[in-house]
């Protein structure tokens, strides 16, 4: 295939060159809709994560883990790249990430895993916003309401896999 000088038609019938593509994707990376689903979605992160540090607040009074909120970078499409927090529980043997995957899922407003290793758990927010799941590990594939206990449990389940 011989590659020529004309120009290229994009699928909306405007003529399409490198600096129109990169045009497109500064206005794409800029958009307010990227920036208030991303705005939106940190902040219902943040949110999250302060209560899961409440719930496990009794522990760490205990002095039997720590849990800090951490930043990551995340990447996807529909909010591009961003900062976000993301929650680390350590035990004396392990540590758990609760870490954000993505705003935009199938069937819910947000996806948040929760790991060791190579085993995780899902956490999605319903479509409405009004509530969380947690599915995975010890709940199979059944979604349960994240709740102190569902999540308590969850991480129990995950630290007894790990063979101490």
């Amino acid at each position: 295939m011989i590659l020529d000088d004309s120009p290229i038609v994009s699928y909306t019938g405007r003529l399409m060159s490198c600096a129109t593509l990169v045009d497109f994707l500064r206005e794409r990376q800029n958009s307010d809709f990227s920036s208030t689903l991303r705005d939106e979605w940190t902040v219902a992160l943040d949110e999250l994560f302060v209560l899961m540090r409440g719930w496990l607040e009794p522990v760490r009074d205990e002095g039997l883990l720590d849990v800090e909120i951490v930043r990551v970078s995340v990447a996807e499409p529909a909010c591009g790249s961003y900062e976000a927090p993301s929650l680390r529980i350590k035990t004396w043997w392990q540590e758990i990430d609760v870490t954000p995957i993505s705003r935009v899922v199938f069937g819910g407003s947000g996806r948040v895993d929760v790991g060791l290793g190579h085993r995780k758990m899902t956490v999605v927010r319903t479509p409405d916003k009004s509530r969380w799941l947690i599915s995975g590990g010890c709940w199979g594939d059944v979604e349960q309401s994240l709740t102190e206990e569902s999540f308590t449990l969850s991480l129990q389940h995950l630290l007894e896999l790990s063979g101490i």
